[in-house]
């Protein structure tokens, strides 16, 4: 029996060692299948295993490529909002009160179960120390993890006053009536010396507003019918709380003039800008197959909130900031509409590139276009936001070739190529993000 094995082991490798050497010299030997005939016929799997070595010998060159394209880097765009130190410490320090207070309430209740805990909590308030945070993603994230922690806070408090399902308790609906309150307190304002600073200041407040509105809703639904869960409303209610805190906070700390004129004004210069970026645009790339440019529109379209919506219920400054960004992705619709869309990529008929060192070279190019693009902006708020958005498309091309790189030898050819081909157009499209940009601070500057 083992020298059996010793001999099944010895013949797996005379074959790998064959393919190899096939493979070596296919490109001078005319009659290559010739040579690899008699093996194939000599053993199934020891053709199997010849296959496989081929696949990944023929691919080493492309994922060469493709490790030098991800190893192309950005230079670093400054965050767009502001988030000083004292609106850092009020949400921490709100954060670290609510799940204090969350935890008396536990330690006082009876018979809570072991699993009731507020570790998770804790670590989302240690983790982010607002004394220790200078960068600004840092700080942005800070808020982020706050709010995660209230949240977890918040639906550790309906073991305490809740059944899982069924009528909301006292201290449930008081605690909603709070969130109404502080909801109504909130007042957009639109005041700064730099528009552009109010767009992206005040326009997240309208992001943040808009989205504790939204949840004080739902959660109203909820408190109307007994079948939803009580441990989510609380956390819904509870996050919306601290959602209303940071926007009213966006709003209330703008000083300068009150830009709501020239937020309607530049709201609608963008919108002339979206539609002659869109007309005659091609659509189709060819019969029955759309172009990028139209599965870009779709997209558009599917977002939650248009900007048109914003703008009539009064959210200036998110509309103006939305609108901005709907400019720079239909600004690289004449670009798009020569490709055919993403989920057209089928890497057979539709094939967009030869090989993965086009990658390195489309990706530099990308790099050379957006950081040209870094230079002409400056510090701009605006231009710092709809940067990091396109940043954004090349790091989607990013992950997908990572995912190239990690299903080699899974990857069918035809998955393969579309895969190589998707990434290609989205470096592509993020050049032309790029390009518009610095067009777009100047239409908001008029």
């Amino acid at each position: 029996m083992y020298t059996a094995l010793l001999l099944w082991i010895f013949l797996l490798k005379c074959f790998e060692s064959s393919f190899l050497l096939a493979d070596l010299y296919s490109s001078m030997c005319p009659r290559r299948r010739a040579v690899l005939a008699p093996i194939g016929s000599t053993a199934a799997f020891g053709g199997a295993i010849g296959y496989w070595q081929r696949h990944r010998i023929r691919r080493r060159n492309e994922t060469d490529d493709i490790n030098s394209a991800l190893g192309i880097e950005f230079p670093p765009v400054d965050v767009p909002i502001s988030i000083s130190e004292g609106h850092l410490q009020s949400s921490y320090h709100r954060t670290r009160d609510h799940v204090t207070e969350t935890e008396s309430l536990l330690d006082s209740a009876d018979d809570m179960s072991p699993g009731t805990k507020l570790d998770r909590a804790w670590d989302e308030l240690n983790t982010y120390p607002p004394e220790s945070l200078v960068d600004g993603y840092d700080r942005i994230e800070a808020l982020e993890a706050y709010r995660l922690a209230v949240a977890i806070s918040g639906s550790a408090r309906s073991r305490v006053h809740d059944d899982a399902r069924g009528q909301p308790s006292d201290a449930l609906q008081n605690a909603f009536h709070s969130l109404r309150n502080a909801l109504d307190v909130v007042e957009p304002r639109y005041h700064g010396t730099s528009l552009s600073t109010v767009i992206v200041q005040c326009g997240e407040g309208d992001d943040l507003h808009s989205t504790a509105m939204s949840q004080a809703n739902r959660a109203q639904d909820y408190l109307e019918d007994n079948e939803f869960s009580n441990s989510v409303t609380w956390e819904i209610v509870e996050t919306a709380r601290q959602i209303t805190h940071d926007a009213n906070w966006l709003f209330e700390k703008q000083e300068g003039p009150d830009q709501t004129e020239a937020l309607e004004d530049t709201f609608r210069r963008l919108t002339e800008q979206v539609e002659a970026n869109t007309d005659d645009v091609i659509m189709d790339y060819e019969d029955g197959v759309r172009s990028q440019a139209e599965a870009c529109t779709l997209a558009l379209k599917s977002v939650t909130t248009e900007p048109e919506t914003h703008f009539n219920k009064e959210r200036l400054a998110l509309a103006v900031r939305e609108q901005a960004r709907t400019a720079m992705v239909t600004a690289t619709f004449d670009t798009l509409e020569q490709y055919p869309a993403i989920r057209e990529l089928d890497g057979t008929e539709y094939r967009l590139i030869d090989d993965s060192e086009q990658l390195i070279t489309q990706k530099r190019d990308t790099v050379e276009t957006v950081t040209a693009a870094i230079n002409e902006v400056g510090g701009d708020p605006l231009g710092r936001y709809l940067l990091t958005e396109t940043i954004e498309t090349v790091d989607r091309a990013d992950r997908q070739l990572n995912r190239l790189l990690d299903n080699v030898r899974s990857y069918d050819q035809k998955q393969w190529i579309s895969s190589r081909d998707t990434a290609y157009l989205r470096f592509r499209s993020s050049a032309a993000e790029a390009r518009a940009i610095p067009h777009i601070i100047k239409l908001v500057e008029e």
